[in-house]
């Protein structure tokens, strides 16, 4: 169930700028938009009339707002011209909803005054659905499943008895947000939370997580050893995770050169790190300050596997690695983050990374726990093969309006791209460049270019797109569109039955009337 709060601050701008207008002296008086009629329910659908314009002005937009029998706003929407909106996602039974609709027109955008709908009440009882996977850990955060854009109100609750007692609320605007955080659950006790979704003050859903026992809570100290001012001991349940205590900011955020990390050990000499996302509280403990140098991790090709050097001590004192690929010239064309602590990556199964004939390096950098970056480089590899630059393949015209060229989707890369559009001349019969599209990072989720300006089916056009990993050309794609002037045929990959195609060496060759063409319109003798 979807509740979407979408503000249009623009609307509200524009409505202020009329009452501006309306207050100023020696101004053209504008014309006035009439308010939608005929406001009625449809079941669970919204209709309404549009009354026709006496001026030169057209309808532009619909804005609707839906609220509860109590007049809390829950849905605030804008949308193109229609007469009707069907609100059966907002809804819940047994509920009572009211609606309002205005419209506005160009030009000028003026907006009309809202029109009331009457109330409407979903049929059947008033139930409430379950918020669903609703959870609560040692560290006092509630969580949930997805339930849309509600509003999340959660309540703490701690057992007396039978009885259950509130001891905390919060609420959250955006129940997508699947969490809300109180402070860590310290003293002896049964506890459980409760998720309630609201519509204003309604209750449409409710989830209650599973009891959740703090049995004992443990003091951890802090020894900076001498760094700096030890910080505050703190206290937490039996097995939670403890939080990350903060230090000055000469002991974080180092990068760009730097060599050494940031560690807090369970004993003076640094051998035993403490893991703050994974080590949990059994007992009272000391953890003391390491400011470390860090050991060259020795990255190296093994194929096309990026493996280095981890010690264990160096896997509990980091919170994760980031590696990134380069071609010869230092591009970045990969790069991966906020991984798990390993000593290797496989490149060679699970991406296809690497192109024959070209040569790569690799770095791994590690980060401690307060974002200190220790970074390592390796030597280039070169990939075994001919260099070969691979065909886009499907590459055809997707919208012509806009020329919009389609292609099937590369492997998963960050590309350099540049295509160019071609338009021919009538005249010399030479092709002109019109219009050019370079972007340095396109995704292969962007597997199109768009020039934005339209295709003449009259006129012929040649597209020629590239794609490059960093220095390195890697696909590259051609097509021809629109009426060939030499042969008269329109779309050479569909020539009508006059002409017939054929492939000699590689090249297309169009037959028509006894004589041979190349995809260009040249006559070849």
């Amino acid at each position: 169930m979807l509740m979407k709060k979408i503000y249009l601050p623009l609307v509200a701008k524009k409505k202020l700028l009329l009452f501006v207008s309306a207050v100023t002296c020696c101004v053209t008086a504008a014309f006035a938009v009439p308010a939608p009629v005929n406001v009625h329910w449809d079941s669970d659908t919204l209709r309404w009339e549009l009354t026709e314009l006496t001026n030169d002005s057209a309808y532009a937009g619909i804005y609707l707002k839906l609220f509860t029998k109590s007049g809390d706003e829950i849905a605030s929407l804008g949308s193109s011209v229609r007469t009707s909106y069907d609100f059966s996602s907002y809804f819940y039974k047994g509920r009572t909803y009211y609606a309002k609709v205005s419209a506005s027109a160009n030009p000028g955008e003026i907006y009309s005054a809202d029109a009331l709908s009457p109330e409407y009440t979903v049929p059947g009882v008033k139930d409430t659905l379950v918020v669903p996977d609703v959870a609560l850990d040692n560290n006092g955060k509630v969580q949930w499943g997805y339930i849309g854009y509600l509003i999340v109100r959660a309540t703490l609750q701690q057992k007396n008895g039978d009885e259950w007692t509130d001891i905390a609320t919060r609420t959250t605007t955006n129940g997508w947000n699947r969490s809300i955080s109180f402070d860590a659950l310290t003293t002896p006790g049964t506890y459980r939370a409760v998720a309630d979704a609201l519509q204003g003050t309604d209750v449409v859903m409710r989830g209650i997580s599973d009891e959740l026992l703090i049995e004992e809570t443990f003091t951890v100290t802090f020894n900076a050893q001498t760094l700096f001012e030890n910080p505050e001991a703190t206290v937490a349940p039996k097995k939670s995770q403890i939080a990350l205590p903060a230090v000055p900011d000469q002991y974080k955020y180092q990068s760009a050169g730097n060599t050494r990390i940031f560690y807090w050990s369970t004993d003076a000499e640094g051998t035993a790190p403490w893991r703050f996302d994974e080590d949990s509280l059994m007992q009272d403990i000391t953890l003391y300050a390491q400011w470390s140098e860090c050991p060259a991790l020795n990255p190296v090709w093994d194929g096309k596997i990026c493996r280095w050097t981890m010690t264990e001590k160096l896997k509990a004192a980091s919170k994760d690695r980031l590696v990134a690929v380069y071609t010869e010239n230092d591009y970045d064309i990969w790069g991966s983050g906020g991984e798990a602590i390993e000593d290797s990556i496989d490149y060679d199964s699970s991406h296809s990374l690497f192109f024959p004939g070209r040569k790569y390096s690799f770095s791994i950098t590690v980060r401690d726990y307060y974002y200190n970056e220790v970074a390592f480089r390796s030597g280039l590899m070169t990939v075994e093969g001919e260099t070969l630059v691979l065909p886009l393949q499907n590459m055809q015209v997707g919208k012509a309006s806009s020329a919009k060229v389609i292609w099937d989707k590369p492997i998963d890369l960050t590309y350099n791209r540049l295509c160019k559009l071609y338009q021919r001349n009538k005249t010399t019969l030479e092709w002109d460049q019109i219009a050019t599209v370079m972007d340095p990072t396109v995704t292969w989720t962007n597997s199109y270019v768009e020039f934005n300006q339209p295709l003449d089916d009259q006129e012929y056009y040649r597209i020629v797109c590239q794609l490059y990993q960093g220095e390195y050309l890697i696909y590259e794609g051609e097509l021809f569109y629109g009426k060939n002037p030499a042969t008269g045929i329109s779309d050479i990959d569909a020539a009508p039955e006059a002409a017939s195609k054929r492939i000699l060496n590689g090249q297309l060759l169009i037959i028509r009337d006894g004589k041979t063409y190349n995809a260009q319109g040249l006559e070849l003798k």
